[in-house]
């Protein structure tokens, strides 16, 4: 996982400590529950170097050198902890199948399943809406409990990723 460092604010400033971001990737054969807290932001990327990195536009060199773009979206959420029940604050990314799947839902507040298929990194992602109580009582639990920080913080400090 990566962890990102993020606010609108200088690192120089003592203010409020920073909240690490997790842009978060699901493994293989994994099995997840993720709750969204917005909408996501979609992005063309090119593959280069074995990682993605985002298309420029018109001064982008990887459209010069023909690499092909793909898209992928990226919500803000809180990935369910199993072992340590609690929430963890991430950065979902949303593959196309799983923007079909989510299409027309409002995502505040969303409960997804997602389940890697296969072995290898990037398989397929399915994506079940949970529009039921969820069967572990503590995950039941913990959705109320959300990070106040991120509540707090919301409107100013992640409006980027919630594509408002």
């Amino acid at each position: 996982m990566s962890h990102i460092r993020w606010d609108d604010r200088s690192p120089s400033d003592p203010g409020v400590p920073r909240l690490p971001i997790v842009v978060w990737s699901l493994p293989p054969e994994g099995l997840a529950f993720v709750r969204f807290l917005g909408a996501w932001r979609g992005v063309l990327l090119h593959w280069r170097d074995g990682r993605s990195l985002p298309c420029l536009a018109d001064a982008c060199l990887d459209c010069e050198a023909q690499r092909p773009t793909f898209w992928m979206g990226y919500a803000p959420a809180l990935l369910w902890e199993r072992d340590a029940k609690r929430w963890q604050l991430i950065v979902c990314p949303v593959t196309p199948a799983m923007a079909d799947v989510l299409h027309g839902q409002s995502l505040a507040g969303l409960v997804v399943e997602l389940r890697r298929v296969g072995l290898r990194p990037n398989g397929e992602i399915q994506c079940k809406l949970i529009d039921r109580p969820l069967t572990d009582s503590s995950i039941n639990k913990a959705t109320i409990m959300l990070p106040q920080v991120h509540q707090q913080r919301s409107r100013t400090h992640s409006t980027w990723l919630a594509g408002t």
